[in-house]
C-alpha cells in the first residue's frame, strides 16, 4: 500500500529521487520532534536551529535561490508570451520567496551590523528589522504554515483536475510536494494549539524550535517547486 502511494505521488520518472523527496519532510520533522523529547538530545538539537545557525541559513538560501529561479522562469514566460496571468503570478511568487528569505535573516542585520530603525524598535518584539516579529504577528506563525499547506494542496487540486484552469496548469506544484504541504499543515495545527491553549513550557519550547525545521521544509519546497517549472 505504501509503495502504491509513493508511486502515485512521484510518478515513474526518477522514482528513487522523487520518493526521497516525498519522505524527506516526514523524516525531518518527526525526527527533530523526537530529539526534542529527551533532555540529553534537546539542547544539541536547539543549537542547530538557533539564529544564524545552519537550519536558518539553509532556509534563507533555499528561499532566495528559489525566488531567483522563479523570477527567471517568469521572465522567460513573459518573453515568450508577453504579459500573461501565469507569468505575473509566478513573478509575484518569486518576489514573495525573496522577501521571506530576507525576513529570515532580518534583512542581513546580524551580518551587516546595522541598527534597528526606531520605527521597528518600538513595535518589533525582538527589536529587529523584520515584519513577522512585530506586535500582533509575532508568535502566530501557525497561520502562515496553514496558508502554505492549504494553498499548495488547493493549487495542485485545482490545476490538475477537471475543475482547474488550463492556462494555470503550469503553476501547479509537482505531486512529490504534496507530503510537504501535508506535514507542514499538520504541524501548523499543532502550533496553533500551543498559541491558544494552555500547554507545558517544555511542550511549547519543543514546538517553537521545531517550527524552524518546518520553515526549512517550506524553503526546500520552494526551491524544488522552482526547478520543476517548465519553460
Amino acid at each position: 500500500m505504501t509503495e502504491t502511494y509513493l508511486n502515485t505521488l512521484t510518478g515513474s520518472k526518477r522514482p528513487i529521487a522523487n520518493k526521497a523527496i516525498v519522505i524527506l519532510p516526514i523524516i525531518a520533522l518527526s525526527g527533530y520532534a523526537v530529539l526534542q523529547l529527551f533532555p540529553l538530545t534537546r539542547w544539541r538539537s536547539v543549537r542547530i536551529v538557533q539564529e544564524n545557525g545552519p537550519v536558518e541559513l539553509l532556509t534563507f538560501a533555499a528561499l532566495l535561490f528559489g525566488g531567483l529561479i522563479t523570477l527567471g522562469r517568469s521572465w522567460t514566460w513573459y518573453k515568450n508570451e508577453n504579459i500573461s496571468i501565469p507569468s505575473v503570478l509566478l513573478a509575484l511568487l518569486g518576489i514573495g520567496f525573496i522577501f521571506i528569505s530576507m525576513e529570515e535573516i532580518s534583512w542581513g542585520q546580524q551580518f551587516l551590523k546595522f541598527e534597528t530603525p526606531d520605527t521597528f524598535q518600538s513595535i518589533n518584539i525582538q527589536g529587529e528589522t523584520t515584519l513577522h516579529n512585530i506586535e500582533g504577528m509575532h508568535g502566530h506563525a501557525s497561520f502562515l504554515y496553514l496558508i502554505f499547506a492549504i494553498g499548495g494542496l488547493c493549487s495542485y487540486t485545482l490545476y490538475r483536475t477537471d475543475f482547474g484552469i488550463a492556462s494555470l496548469d503550469r503553476l501547479s506544484p509537482p505531486p512529490s510536494l504534496i507530503s510537504f504541504f501535508a506535514v507542514v499543515g499538520i504541524f501548523g495545527l499543532v502550533k496553533l494549539h500551543t498559541e491558544f491553549a494552555s500547554v507545558s513550557a517544555v511542550y511549547m519550547s519543543g514546538v517553537r524550535w521545531t517550527s524552524e525545521v518546518a520553515e526549512m521544509l517550506i524553503s526546500v519546497a520552494a526551491i524544488l517547486y522552482a526547478v520543476s517549472l517548465k519553460e
